[in-house]
Parts: structure tokens; sequence; C-alpha cells
């Protein structure tokens, strides 16, 4: 069984967690905010366009992340990235925008990402 996904949201890398000492001096760990909120966004796209059960036993897994090109390039580059002659090669990295969409589809698509 295949499945096909095309999800309109700009993608967020996913960020380390954070951590802080209250008062007390009692630890406590965070996931930013700007992770949190693409993850729900994802995670309810999912809910909205797959309304199938968690898909059980191994998986593959094939994500391509369009970006955008950033505005402080120059005619040149911004050209080149156009005709394809150059690509994407600076943040955020690829393994972190992977974690944040397969972080948010677990539960959705599959029952854990370590299938």
């Amino acid at each position: 069984m295949a499945l096909t996904f095309k999800i309109p949201i700009t993608a967020v890398p996913k960020s380390r967690p954070r951590t802080f000492t209250t008062s007390r001096g009692i630890s406590r760990t965070y996931t930013p905010l700007k992770t949190k909120n693409f993850e729900s966004k994802i995670q309810m796209w999912l809910k909205i366009n797959y309304q199938g059960k968690p898909i059980g036993g191994p998986l593959s897994l094939d994500l391509t992340f369009f970006m955008l090109i950033p505005k402080s390039y120059s005619k040149k580059k911004r050209s080149e990235c156009l005709s394809g002659n150059a690509l994407h090669s600076i943040k955020p990295d690829l393994d972190n925008l992977e974690k944040s969409v397969m972080d948010a589809a677990e539960g959705v698509l599959y029952a854990n990402d370590s299938q």
C-alpha cells in the first residue's frame, strides 16, 4: 500500500528541547513553541486528510521539502536556484526537517517512528 501526501505547510525543523530551572531548583524541559505549532499543524492536516487507522509493521518514508529562496540571495544566485543550477545547501538541516514531520505523523499515520 502506498500513500502520497502533499502537505502545503512551510516546514519547520525540529528544535532541541529547552530546559530551565525554577526558583525551587526543579528542572523543566519543554519543546519550543515554533516546533510545537508546526507539529500540531501537520498532525491536524493528517487527521483531516487520512481517515484510516495508524499503519502497523515496517514502513518506508520518502519526504521531499521545497524551500523558499532566501531574500538575501543576489539576483544571480536567485536565477541559478530558479533554473535548477543551484540547490538548497544552508540551514535547516534535512534530518531536523524529517524529524519534525515524523514526530508529527506518529500516532496518526503509524504507531511509532521506530517502524
